[in-house]
C-alpha cells in the first residue's frame, strides 16, 4: 500500500490499517476521492474534507446518503432523490436534476420515495447518478439536463466510473453486473457464472472488475466475484475464495468493496466489522481487522 491507505469508515469513527483512529463516535462514509485527499459524508449530514491530517466541515446537507467528486465540486445525493452541489463551501441544490426525465416512476419496494444511492464521473466527465429504484440517469453538461440510461428496474444500488478508461462504466444491481462502454449511454448485463444475480457494491482492481453477490436484500449465500474487464460478455466470472469464508456475512454493500484500478489492491468490509485485503486483484484474501463497529464504507487515500 506504497501510494495509497485503506481508510475504514464505520459507525464509530474513521481508522487506517495501522489503527490511527479519527472522528470517533460519529458515522462516517460514504467517500470520494479528491486530488488533495478525500471527502467523507458524517453522521449522515456533514460534508468533511481531509488533506490526511485532519478534517474540516465544508458544508451540511440533509439526509446525505452519497457524495462525489468533480474537480473542485462535491456532489451530493440525498434521500428523497435529490441533488446538491457543494461549490465554494455553500450547498446548492442541483435544480435540473429535480426536472429529470422519469422521476415521477422512481419508487421503492417498501412504498416510500426513492433515494439517490450512487454517483460517479467519467474520464470525460460524464456525472452518472443512481437513483434506488430509478436507474442510471446520465448528464454530459454539468447537471444541467439529464437523460435516463439502463431500464430503471434492474434496481441498481452502485455505478462507478473507470478512473483512466474512456468510456468505462460499470454498475452492481439486482439483475448482476451491468456495463458500458460509452460513458453509460447503453448497457449490457453481464451475469455468466454468478451463482445468485443480486449485486450490491463494485469495483475496479489492476485489469480486473470485482462484485458482491447473494440471493437477495438479505444478504444470504454472499460472496464476491471478480472478471477481467475487457472479457466478453459471455465470459464466467470467477468466485474469489482463497482466504475468504465459504459465505460472507450478509450483503456486501454499496461503498464497501473498493479497489486500485492501477494495481492489485482491493478490500472489503462487513456488518460485522471484519475488513479483508488482497493484493492480487481479489485471487486471494487475508483478515486486515476483526470486529470493528459496522463497516459503513471503504476508501483508498492518497498515503
Amino acid at each position: 500500500m506504497a501510494t495509497s491507505t485503506l481508510l475504514i469508515g464505520t459507525a464509530d469513527g474513521a481508522r487506517d490499517l495501522d489503527g490511527k483512529e479519527t472522528l470517533p463516535g460519529r458515522r462516517v462514509g460514504p467517500f470520494a476521492s479528491r486530488d488533495t485527499g478525500v471527502a467523507a459524508l458524517v453522521d449522515g449530514a456533514e460534508v468533511m474534507v481531509s488533506d490526511g491530517a485532519s478534517w474540516r466541515e465544508v458544508a451540511t446537507v440533509d439526509d446525505a446518503l452519497c457524495v462525489e467528486s468533480d474537480g473542485d465540486d462535491l456532489f451530493v445525493g440525498t434521500a428523497g432523490a435529490h441533488l446538491v452541489r457543494v461549490r465554494d463551501e455553500r450547498a446548492e441544490s442541483v435544480d435540473g436534476f429535480e426536472a429529470a426525465p422519469a422521476r415521477d416512476d422512481w419508487y421503492t419496494p417498501w412504498g416510500g420515495p426513492a433515494d439517490v444511492r450512487s454517483m460517479t464521473v467519467s474520464v470525460d466527465g460524464t456525472l452518472l447518478v443512481n437513483v434506488h429504484v430509478g436507474g442510471i440517469l446520465r448528464s454530459t453538461d454539468d447537471g444541467e439536463t439529464w437523460k435516463p440510461t439502463i431500464d430503471l428496474h434492474c434496481d441498481v444500488h452502485q455505478v462507478l466510473a473507470h478512473p483512466t478508461r474512456s468510456g468505462l462504466v460499470v454498475a452492481a444491481a439486482a439483475v448482476g453486473l451491468c456495463r458500458s462502454t460509452d460513458d453509460g449511454a447503453t448497457w449490457e448485463i453481464v451475469d455468466t457464472g454468478l451463482h445468485a444475480t443480486y449485486c450490491r457494491a463494485v469495483a475496479f482492481a489492476g485489469d480486473m472488475v470485482l462484485v458482491s453477490a447473494s440471493t437477495g436484500p438479505a444478504g444470504r449465500s454472499s460472496a464476491i466475484y471478480r472478471r477481467g474487464i475487457d472479457s466478453p460478455a459471455d465470459a464466467r466470472f470467477e468466485r474469489c475464495r482463497a482466504g475468504l469464508p465459504e459465505w460472507l456475512t450478509g450483503n456486501i454493500d454499496t461503498f464497501s468493496l473498493v479497489g486500485n484500478a492501477m494495481g492489485g489492491l482491493s478490500a472489503f468490509g462487513d456488518r460485522e466489522g471484519d475488513v479483508f485485503v488482497s493484493e492480487d486483484a481479489g485471487e486471494s484474501w487475508e483478515t486486515a481487522r476483526r470486529g470493528l463497529a459496522p463497516v459503513v464504507a471503504l476508501t483508498l487515500a492518497p498515503a
